[in-house]
């Protein structure tokens, strides 16, 4: 069944590929129209004969240019309006893409604008491929990602709005369990609320990660901040009293 190009509302490229009408049904596409659908979302418009490149780098280049002609015309049927071919380019329909949403909230956030962030902030881009074409756009997407959450928590920090404070931080310690920038602001947040025996188990559990997965300890900036609980000058540091 052919969709019109006006209910095609969202592709979603945060977790799973997804492609959605405006009345939130899932619209099914063939494995090879999904990568060329990631491929505009993720990266933008391109030519077909970049698009045929990348999508098959393996393949002489008339083959990759036919097998891009076979994905354009099953996208057509399966879903009329979600590519553009203008030219020798080819692009998305007029669809939100959740990526777009997830990076303009981390640039605004990064500025200091006060703006919620979009349900799906903590998502990475489409974790279970494995195209070599993914893995900058994934790893700028994850640092732009934990930025704007560390940021935004420490402004929430300095205004003294902890709770959303607290969010903030969990939600980037949740995407990186050894960043220690994530863990530092989370444990700042959680003394000021007050909670000093959780603020010992995120300290010994950053500990213990950093432990298993690297060999080292957490650095000064940290240990010195969990000092403040004020037991003693080496509070959870020490290998006899926390051994794990």
């Amino acid at each position: 069944m052919i969709i019109h190009d006006q209910e095609v509302s969202a592709v979603q490229v945060l977790g799973t590929l997804r492609v959605k009408c405006q009345n939130g049904r899932d619209i099914s596409l063939r494995p090879s129209a999904k990568r060329l659908v990631a491929l505009l979302a993720v990266l933008g418009p391109h030519s077909r004969t970049d698009a045929a490149l990348i999508l098959w780098p393996d393949m002489p280049r008339e083959r990759a240019l036919s097998n891009l002609r076979t994905v354009l015309w099953r996208s057509r049927h399966d879903a009329s309006g979600l590519v553009i071919e203008q030219g020798d380019d080819c692009r998305l329909g007029r669809v939100s893409v959740d990526l777009e949403d997830v990076l303009t909230w981390a640039r605004q956030a990064i500025r200091g604008a006060e703006v919620p962030p979009p349900e799906q902030v903590t998502r990475e881009l489409l974790p279970n491929w494995s195209e070599e074409w993914l893995i900058t756009p994934r790893e700028e997407c994850r640092l732009q990602q934990l930025h704007a959450l560390e940021e935004s928590a420490q402004r929430l920090l300095a205004s003294g709005r902890l709770a959303m404070a607290a969010a903030s931080a969990r939600a980037a310690v949740s995407m990186d369990p050894l960043r220690e920038s994530a863990t530092r602001v989370l444990l700042e947040v959680t003394l000021r609320q007050g909670n000093q025996v959780e603020a010992l188990r995120h300290f010994r559990r950053y500990q213990s990660l950093l432990r298993q997965e690297i060999g080292i300890e957490p650095s000064p900036a940290v240990t010195i901040l969990m000092a403040s609980l004020g037991r003693t000058t080496s509070l959870a540091l020490s290998e006899r009293r926390y051994s794990t």
